[in-house]
């Protein structure tokens, strides 16, 4: 056939379709992709149906609802990226053709973003709970999943177990001594793991004991910040020797050396900023002796006993947590038969104060009875410890100053640290020794001498 116009004339020619808009897609759904998504880089995958009749479409543009995120592609599906973690979205999908874009289509059902977690966020320092284990605070966004498992890496690195996966977690692990660590987290959900969080503050979970006194004095200390624990050593005072006598003209009988003050040790827990009372024992004297001239022309004279040392105390919080009692003075010289001093016996502990058992003292030596061996050596005191030892080698740090000794020796000296006194007279010419270490007994004495002092107590304290 033939085309006219109104003149008749022929207007025939080649013909082509003109393009027109495209009908929007149908069937829009949409699916999380999560899995390996980087926090607040979440994904959906945006299904649907492209319509085929008539003019269709050659691209299709799939936009967000909230945050108007686009993707275009040519076919079903298309992933739109760059959402936020943990929140719902709606998607529609328009048609576009060298005409025109379609209208936009129905709004998908509402479907949630989810990613890996952010990485943690540590909320303040660790807190130590023993020399294993440490707990650890810390913030998280999910990613929109559920939190299968916390990690916990080190520095220095060690190898570490995580207990929890909700906020504090316990992380233990074989901490070196005296060593400060931080720690960094991670966390992991069903889509993958987290980065690391910054690392914590540091702390030290295994502390050694450090000296922070020796007192030789009372005196109050202040516990300083950050410690926790302190260990005690609590020395009585030594008691002093016994003072001479004789009988049957000049022949001497020699006063016992003094006792040695009893240590204690206690380890316990402490509060920073509290106050300790540090009570030290004051030696005890040495005892009076018979003048020569009382001996003389068979005229007897006994010499006096030394005196008992001090008390040595710890307070904490108006309760004593150690005590140690001082060392007994030793026996005096008399005028009965051949017989000189006994030694002072070694001192006691007081009977369960804050976890320290009862303790009684060692009895001092015997006297001689001859006249030319004197007095007996006093006795030293022992160790008794608290019932709560928590450190495998607290006995690492007993100062070398206060180690227990043996009991006084011959002669006139006094004992060395931590020991009875001297216990027999010794030369007329030489006068008995004070001790000489905390705690020690003084030596006895010839009539005509003085007997030595014991020494004072002493408290040392160590702390972490």
């Amino acid at each position: 056939m033939s085309i006219r116009n109104a003149n008749e004339e022929s207007v025939d020619g080649t013909t082509s379709k003109i393009a027109d808009v495209p009908i929007a897609p149908s069937s829009v759904t949409g699916t999380d992709v999560g899995t390996s998504r980087a926090y607040n880089n979440g994904a959906i995958s945006v299904a649907f149906t492209p319509e085929s009749t008539y003019w269709p479409a050659t691209s299709f543009t799939a936009t967000s609802n909230p945050g108007s995120f686009t993707t275009t592609g040519a076919t079903s599906p298309l992933v739109v990226a760059g959402l936020a973690s943990q929140t719902a979205y709606t998607f529609t999908v328009t048609g576009t053709n060298s005409a025109a874009t379609s209208v936009a289509s129905s709004a998908s059902a509402s479907v949630t973003a989810t990613t890996i977690p952010q990485a943690p966020v540590i909320t303040a320092t660790p807190t130590v709970v023993s020399t294993t284990s440490v707990t650890i605070p810390f913030t998280i966004n999910t990613g929109g999943k559920n939190i299968t498992a916390i990690t916990a890496t080190s520095s220095p690195s060690i190898a570490l177990s995580v207990t929890g996966t909700t906020s504090p977690v316990t992380v233990t692990g074989s901490f070196a001594s005296n060593t400060a660590y931080t720690f960094t987290l991670t966390a992991t959900n069903e889509n993958g793991t987290s980065s690391a969080s910054s690392a914590s503050n540091s702390v030290t979970p295994a502390p050694v004991y450090s000296l922070a006194l020796t007192a030789n004095t009372t005196q109050n200390y202040t516990i300083p910040s950050g410690v926790t624990k302190i260990a005690a050593y609590v020395l009585g005072a030594g008691g002093g020797g016994g003072g001479g006598g004789g009988y049957e003209g000049n022949q001497n009988s020699a006063g016992g050396g003094g006792g040695a003050g009893h240590l204690s040790f206690k380890e316990f827990s402490v509060t920073s900023g509290q106050t300790l009372i540090v009570t030290v024992g004051a030696q005890g004297n040495g005892g009076s002796s018979a003048s020569n001239a009382a001996i003389a022309n068979f005229v007897g004279a006994s010499g006096a006993a030394g005196n008992q040392g001090g008390q040595s105390r710890l307070t904490y919080g108006g309760v004593d947590i150690a005590i140690a009692n001082g060392g007994a003075g030793g026996g005096p010289g008399t005028t009965t038969g051949n017989l000189d001093g006994a030694g002072g016996g070694g001192g006691t502990a007081s009977g369960n104060v804050a976890g320290i058992s009862t303790f009684t003292g060692p009895t001092g030596g015997a006297g001689n009875n001859t006249y030319s061996f004197g007095g007996g050596p006093g006795k030293a005191g022992n160790l008794t410890t608290g019932n709560n030892i928590s450190d495998a080698n607290i006995t690492g740090i007993f100062p070398a100053n206060t180690i227990l000794g043996s009991g006084g020796g011959a002669g006139p000296s006094g004992g060395g640290a931590g020991a009875g006194g001297g216990g027999r007279g010794g030369s007329a010419n030489i006068s008995p020794a004070s001790a000489t270490g905390a705690g020690a007994g003084g030596g006895g004495a010839l009539a005509g001498q003085a007997a030595g002092n014991g020494a004072d107590g002493r408290v040392i304290l160590y702390i972490k």
